[in-house]
């Protein structure tokens, strides 16, 4: 059975707009958010989704439901596509991407040189966890399922695009990153991924 895969970043938070560290906190999306939401499900609504699958934070699963209102659709809050976890760094400013010794120095600017802080993940840690989705949730669900959205994070979809891609260097991380309500899919045949199906910024 062959089945495709749409995955979606949640639309823009007021942390997203303050440049805050937002990793596993809830923040709500603001007014642009919704609409980046909306603008999602009419992109969308050719498409006959069975399922979603949707981070537990709200502003995932708020995106989830406004790119899905109308439709019966379920949707399954999974917690293994919570964002990746900043620790004692949730809230820090993006600046300290560049600053030597802060605590988020390297995420996205080098993010080969970035250490997780006390309580947070690292890059390693996270492509673990969403290996553990891909296998444990990902595939079972496709094999009942035709199409399937997944609806997250920044960095959780990153490291599912980019395994999707093959695998990329820790280096090349952000290569694959969605904007607030971006949309990318890719295809599954038998479990596997299909060959140069995946796609990126469908708008």
């Amino acid at each position: 059975m062959r089945s495709k895969v749409y995955f979606m970043r949640h639309g823009e938070t007021y942390w997203n707009v303050m440049g805050k560290m937002q990793g596993q906190v809830n923040i709500p999306l603001t007014a642009k958010g919704c609409q980046q939401a909306g603008q999602a499900a009419r992109l969308l609504e050719g498409i006959s989704f069975d399922l979603c699958l949707s981070s537990p934070l709200s502003r995932a699963y708020e995106t989830a439901e406004i790119a899905l209102a109308g439709r019966d659709v379920p949707i399954v809050k999974e917690p293994l596509l919570i964002e990746q976890a900043y620790g004692v760094a949730e809230g820090d400013s993006h600046e300290g991407f560049s600053s030597q010794g802060s605590a988020v120095f390297g995420y996205e600017t080098q993010p080969e040189l970035y250490v997780a802080p006390i309580g947070g993940e690292s890059f390693d840690q996270l492509y673990e966890r969403i290996r553990r989705f891909f296998d444990e949730v990902l595939v079972p669900a496709v094999q009942a399922h035709a199409h399937v959205l997944v609806v997250a994070h920044g960095a959780v979809l990153c490291a599912l695009a980019n395994m999707v891609a093959g695998g990329r260097p820790i280096a090349s991380f952000w290569k694959s990153k969605l904007p607030n309500g971006g949309i990318g899919s890719f295809e599954l045949e038998s479990g596997v991924v299909a060959p140069e199906s995946l796609r990126l910024r469908i708008s």
